[in-house]
């Protein structure tokens, strides 16, 4: 069947206006607006999803297009709602910097969502015009234009750890992941989804009490979640479960998102798993073992992990409790060390060693001898093994 005229006339002008769009992204990102820029995005932003849904809005409801991906924008916002639940159970609410007043909220509906909302349609169109594998490259670059400036990118601070997990690991996972429901499900569901995550940010006035690493994190397993479900090569919507869809697609995203509110749990009740950084503590305890510390009453002899100087977090053995009415002062010394340490108080102790899995943190220390930091190791390992199982759930679907 031919296209129509109709249907090719429209594809030159989403054509044209892509490109006008992708010129004011290239402009905005060398950082040549400095002035009334806001205005300048609201205008142009809310002209460009205006045409873009007078010319696509009618063509999908009558194709049935948009059904499922309201359907799947609705889960996502089930989801948020949930995960910020789950996280304020345990850290609590607090106003949202972004929109901590009326007046933000407004400045946000007016300037921020529309342009968060044009660059997921300017999207959502490279995606219907190029193949995947170049509509992937050129959304991240289309969704990061927004997040950045070419000044910020040449700032080296750009690439530090808190900001690859604020700002760039979630840009770059919700562009994949709108370049999949836009060839799914049409244009008009990569907006509506593209809404959900930006009122998140934008209009949302009460989050959870973390830090914005810890939030970036919800947003990485919420686009993973996502990327996921859209990229099964089964029907999602059609009311049939597939065994095999859900063991190799959902069920390893549920598995880790339990995992993850199983460690918060155990941490909200004194709980912790440590990496034995030290040799302080051989023969018993090695560099590169797992220590489980878990609550209960210090005694002489026990192994206690407890906070030192800098914050510091040490494991190392009670050889003496020295008590001064209801004050308890614990003496603790390495098997491997020659002196004690200095005094501490009970009240500095996390709790005491329950078992340990040996040398299971080596690889880490390992390159953390490289890098300096095992945090940043650690996160490296699991972003590998995030790209891995992402790389293997992407189904020759598109």
């Amino acid at each position: 069947m031919m296209p129509s005229k109709t249907s090719v006339g429209i594809r030159h002008v989403e054509r044209v206006l892509l490109a006008l769009f992708s010129i004011y992204l290239g402009v905005r990102w060398l950082g040549l607006l400095n002035s009334n820029s806001m205005i300048i995005d609201a205008l142009v932003s809310s002209s460009f999803l205006t045409t873009v849904l007078l010319l696509r809005f009618g063509d999908e409801v009558r194709g049935s297009l948009i059904k499922d991906g309201i359907k799947l924008s609705i889960g996502i916002v089930l989801l948020l709602a949930l995960t910020f639940m789950g996280l304020s159970f345990f850290t609590g609410l607090s106003l949202n910097p972004y929109a901590s007043s009326i007046s933000y909220l407004i400045n946000n509906l007016v300037f921020m969502v529309p342009r968060s909302i044009a660059v997921v349609a300017a999207i959502a169109l490279t995606s219907r015009f190029l193949r995947l594998r170049y509509s992937l490259v050129v959304s991240v670059l289309m969704i990061l234009s927004m997040n950045l400036t070419l000044s910020a990118l040449l700032n080296t601070n750009v690439l530090t750890l808190q900001n690859i997990l604020e700002v760039l690991g979630p840009s770059i996972l919700e562009a994949v992941a709108i370049v999949l429901i836009s060839k799914r499900f049409g244009i008009v569901s990569a907006m509506v989804y593209g809404l959900v995550l930006s009122g998140s940010i934008w209009l949302n006035p009460l989050v959870p009490n973390v830090r914005g690493e810890l939030m970036g994190l919800v947003y990485i397993m919420i686009n993973l979640v996502l990327i996921t479900y859209v990229a099964s090569p089964v029907q999602t919507f059609s009311g049939v479960s597939s065994r095999l869809r859900f063991k190799e697609g959902i069920l390893p995203v549920m598995l880790t998102g339990l995992f993850a509110l199983a460690v918060l749990v155990m941490m909200k009740h004194g709980y912790y798993t440590l990496l034995v950084l030290t040799g302080s503590m051989k023969p018993h305890i090695n560099p590169g073992d797992l220590v489980l510390i878990g609550p209960g009453h210090t005694k002489i002899g026990e192994i206690i992990a407890y906070i030192g100087p800098g914050r510091s977090i040490v494991v190392h053995r009670v050889i003496d409790i020295l008590h001064s009415g209801s004050h308890a002062t614990i003496i603790t010394k390495g098997d491997a060390n020659t002196v004690a340490d200095p005094p501490v108080s009970s009240s500095q102790v996390l709790g005491r060693l329950i078992f340990k899995i040996p040398y299971i943190g080596l690889p880490i220390l390992e390159i953390a001898k490289v890098t300096g930091s095992t945090a940043e190791v650690t996160l490296m390992f699991i972003g590998i093994g995030v790209l891995v199982y992402f790389i293997t759930s992407m189904r020759k679907r598109f």
